[in-house]
């Protein structure tokens, strides 16, 4: 990967997985957003499936402080995946960086073998007040074997990740869903906490089954009582 790099010569870098197909337009939407944009470092691509739904709109951090695509499988329309904003991580699938920026970070770590090298990038660029962005009207579609094999995490990777990120990133998972509305929270006078969560999303906390059992269903969200 440093190879292509050293022989670019252009301004920018795209990083782009061979199992993607690109959408009209897509690069040009990727430069007219960075260079409206100058402060955002990364700029990372929407990505759907072939049933469109989406695979990568955005990720952020978990309480482990891993990063996860938060919308996957939500509808490609769905009014989450379909923002341009500021995320902490975004996939290295399709990732763009002006070259300066990437040769002045010193690129990806090479100590990653195939998983967490993109989110290390972003967070290390984050870290120095650069910003990393989503942008929606950029997108690709992806093979349904690209939405298989990111699933597979590298035990080496994932300890390298964490030894470096666990007690310095921010989970910021819930946030996201806060904003977008998927996830509420109600106190009542004495401090108890009601936690609504929209049924489109997918969460662990929501398939344990103690949780599970004490839910009820109302208005298009799942509620619990902490």
């Amino acid at each position: 990967m440093h190879i292509a790099v050293a022989a670019a010569r252009g301004k920018y870098l795209v990083f782009l997985d061979p199992l993607l197909t690109p959408r009209q337009g897509w690069l040009d939407e990727l430069v007219a957003y960075s260079e409206s944009y100058p402060e955002v470092a990364v700029i990372g691509s929407k990505i759907l499936r072939g049933d469109n739904l989406a695979h990568h709109s955005g990720m952020a951090l978990d309480a482990k402080r891993e990063p996860q695509s938060i919308y996957r499988g939500f509808p490609a329309e769905h009014p989450a995946v379909s923002r341009s904003r500021r995320f902490p991580v975004v996939s290295g699938e399709c990732l763009f960086i002006a070259r300066a920026t990437y040769l002045a970070s010193g690129g990806f770590d090479l100590r990653y073998t195939s998983h967490y090298w993109d989110a290390d990038l972003c967070l290390r660029l984050g870290s120095l007040g650069r910003e990393i962005h989503l942008c929606h009207d950029s997108v690709l579609t992806c093979s349904d074997r690209l939405a298989i094999s990111d699933v597979q995490d590298s035990n080496h990777d994932q300890a390298t990740y964490l030894r470096r990120w666990a007690k310095k990133a921010t989970p910021s998972d819930a946030l996201f869903f806060l904003e977008d509305g998927l996830l509420q929270l109600h106190y009542d006078r004495i401090g108890t906490v009601e936690c609504s969560i929209a049924q489109i999303v997918q969460s662990p906390i929501i398939r344990k089954g103690a949780l599970r059992d004490r839910m009820r269903s109302s208005g298009g969200m799942h509620r619990f009582t902490a």
